[in-house]
């Protein structure tokens, strides 16, 4: 008998979406400044690491677009930019559990540093690193961390995956380092998990797919 060709499935809203998904709104910049300069990390910090945390957080409006002054290329530079993400880190290196909430806003920030042009292939492994750290099933301490600070966590994670460094870079990321990446996200989408942290992985998924 004579069969009808099958019709292949035609998914034009789907395939319009061909463009990573980003978080970079900066309209909390400033408010993420402020709430980190007066907060209790920073007391905690050495001297020169609350120096030079200070230094970046005062140029970052700057580099994001939104500063009042005009800042030169040579803020923009790979060296210049690895400097300040590394600055931001202070502050989630440190092991207070009750700093959640000022580590959620470094992550606000760090997440549109991952954004920038100029992150070189060391600075996007360290710091996704650092991140992984924040959401991996695998660490001990995961589920005592705060859900907000798990969601910004991986927000931050999916904006790396999603950047022009990650696609320039992929080659020189561990393929283990890539495979655990790819099975919290996994793990976060399970059931039980909160929305906002389901949602956040999912959209570094998105993005690997792409």
């Amino acid at each position: 008998p004579h069969t009808k060709p099958k019709k292949d499935l035609k998914t034009p809203i789907l395939d319009s979406y061909k463009q990573p998904l980003l978080s970079n709104d900066t309209k909390m910049v400033d408010h993420c400044i402020q709430k980190v300069k007066n907060g209790n990390a920073i007391k905690l910090l050495s001297p020169t690491q609350k120096q030079q945390l200070v230094e970046s957080l005062d140029v970052l409006p700057g580099i994001f677009g939104n500063g009042k002054g005009t800042v030169g290329d040579s803020t923009k530079d790979c060296q210049t930019i690895a400097m300040h993400v590394e600055h931001l880190s202070f502050v989630l290196q440190l092991d207070k559990e009750h700093l959640s909430t000022e580590k959620t806003f470094i992550l606000m920030l760090l997440r549109l540093m991952m954004l920038q042009p100029n992150v070189d292939a060391n600075t996007l492994t360290h710091t996704m690193k650092r991140l992984i750290s924040l959401v991996d099933p695998k660490n001990d301490t995961t589920p005592t961390k705060s859900t907000t600070l798990r969601s910004m966590a991986w927000c931050a994670l999916s904006n790396a995956v999603g950047s022009l460094s990650f696609e320039q870079n992929l080659c020189y990321l561990e393929d283990d380092f890539v495979q655990t990446l790819v099975d919290a996200s996994m793990a976060a989408l399970s059931f039980g998990q909160p929305t906002q942290v389901r949602q956040s992985a999912s959209g570094l998924l998105y993005n690997f797919a792409l």
